[in-house]
C-alpha cells in the first residue's frame, strides 16, 4: 500500500545534525567543557576498533581538524548513514596537563535525538563506559603526537585542549569571533 511515514521520519538528514548542532546554547558548551564534534566512517571506526595496532589511525582521523563538524561544513563532509560522530573531551594527565583525549562514540541518529546529553561526558560517556565494561578511545596527545605524525603531520594536527575547543566551538558553532 502507502509509505509508512514514520519510516521515513527515522532518516536523519544533514540538515537534522546542523539544527541539532546550532539549537546548543553557549552556556551548554561550556557546562560540557567545550567538547568537539568529530566524523569519523563508521568503516573506518570498526577496522581500527577491533585492531588495537590501528588506534593511531582512528585517532589521526577523529583529531583531524578537517573531521571537526560545524554548521558550515556539514553539508560537505557528514554522512549520517555512513559516518558516526565522536565527542572529544579532554582531561588532565598526572602532571596536571590537559592531554588526555577520549572519545566518546555517537551514533548520528543518538546526537540528533538529544545533542545536550550527548556532548556531556557525565551524561553519555561515562555512564556507558560504566554500563559497557571497557573505555572509549583514548590516547595522550602527546604521545599520539610524538610517535605517530611525522614533522608535516605534526603542523597540521593541535592539541585539542580546553582553550582550542573553546575557540573552535565560538568561532565556528556559537559565530562570536
Amino acid at each position: 500500500m502507502g509509505t509508512d511515514i514514520t519510516e521515513q521520519k527515522d532518516i536523519v538528514t544533514v540538515e537534522d545534525v546542523r539544527e541539532a548542532l546550532t539549537g546548543i546554547s553557549e552556556r551548554t558548551w561550556e557546562d560540557a567543557n567545550w567538547p568537539i564534534i568529530s566524523i569519523v566512517s563508521k568503516e573506518a571506526f570498526a577496522t581500527n576498533a577491533n585492531n588495537p595496532e590501528k588506534t593511531a589511525q582512528f585517532f589521526m582521523q577523529a583529531l583531524l581538524p578537517s573531521h571537526f563538524l560545524t554548521p558550515d561544513n556539514a553539508q560537505e563532509k557528514l554522512k549520517p548513514q555512513e559516518d558516526f560522530l565522536f565527542i572529544v573531551h579532554s582531561f588532565k594527565d598526572k602532571n596536571g596537563k590537559d592531554t588526555i583525549i577520549k572519545t566518546i562514540t555517537t551514533r548520528v541518529e543518538d546526537f540528533v535525538d538529544d545533542p545536550v546529553n550527548m556532548i556531556y561526558f557525565s551524561h553519555h560517556g561515562n555512564p556507558c563506559e560504566g554500563r559497557g565494561g571497557g573505555m572509549y578511545p583514548t590516547c595522550n596527545f602527546w604521545e599520539f603526537w610524538d610517535r605517530e605524525l611525522n614533522d608535516a603531520q605534526k603542523d597540521i594536527y593541535p592539541i585539542p585542549d580546553t582553550n582550542f575547543r573553546k575557540n573552535f566551538i565560538q568561532r565556528n558553532i556559537l559565530k562570536k569571533k
